[in-house]
């Protein structure tokens, strides 16, 4: 009886990767091992799989997202709902092509970064090493890996932006280290796990009613708004309780 999926090579030709490239994802848990393994070295794979390698790689390349925020949108599939997958493609489809001026735009080279915010080229690295900033390389990886001349997204130009008034205001490298953004950084790809699977079933199978671009910026700017003021709760709540202590 012939074993049910297709062998690796064939997921990994109709998919546009290696093979290497489906084992590195395997590995990564961006994709979920093979249904079927007759031997040692015969395996055989789901073919929806080749639809997900290609949003994976979408992602990747077109919307410049690290692997550990991709991991986080696919591991929020979970709970047994085989048909978010296919959601999370359509909230791409729909809102993200809408924001490409804003992904994109304008870019700045690392040396034109550097002068136009101040920030201390150790910070600069820091942040790229931790996967925040994720520069454009000229030419192919062999040419990143030999240190090619880099630019940034406007995104992350913003980001650079805050450190560097952050450093102005006081917050030298040994109060607030760039590596201390690991911390939110992980935080929020795992509420972005969440949030992102959360909104794409509710979308499923429905017409937006506004458009895409503004109901993005709009999401956007009120869940800002409101962690930041969850966030400011919290913190004067704990204020509050460790004053009540302190006097007891």
């Amino acid at each position: 009886m012939q074993p049910k999926g297709i062998k690796v090579s064939e997921l990994a030709r109709r998919s546009g990767v290696s093979v290497a490239t489906v084992h590195f994802y395997i590995r990564e848990g961006l994709l979920p091992r093979p249904t079927c393994k007759t031997s040692r070295n015969m395996a055989y794979y789901d073919e929806s799989l080749v639809e997900r390698i290609r949003f994976i790689r979408r992602l990747q390349e077109q919307r410049h997202l690290p692997l550990k925020v991709i991991h986080s949108l696919l591991s929020g599939e979970g709970s047994g709902d085989e048909a978010l997958y296919p959601s999370l493609m359509q909230l791409e489809t729909l809102a993200l092509p809408s924001m490409d001026r804003e992904i994109r735009g304008e870019t700045l080279t690392r040396s034109a970064l550097l002068s136009q915010t101040g920030i201390e080229p150790d910070d600069l690295t820091d942040l790229i090493k931790m996967g925040i900033l994720t520069p454009i390389t000229e030419g192919t990886t062999e040419a990143a890996a030999a240190g090619a001349k880099e630019s940034f997204y406007p995104v992350d130009v913003a980001i650079v932006e805050t450190i560097a008034h952050a450093r102005k205001m006081g917050f030298s490298r040994n109060l607030f280290p760039a590596s201390d953004l690991a911390l939110y950084q992980h935080a929020l790809s795992r509420l972005l796990g969440e949030e992102v699977p959360l909104l794409a079933k509710r979308l499923r199978g429905s017409t937006l009613s506004v458009n895409p671009e503004k109901m993005l910026h709009a999401a956007i700017y009120l869940m800002g708004q409101l962690l930041l003021q969850l966030r400011r709760k919290l913190i004067l709540d704990l204020v509050a309780e460790l004053s009540v202590r302190s006097r007891g």
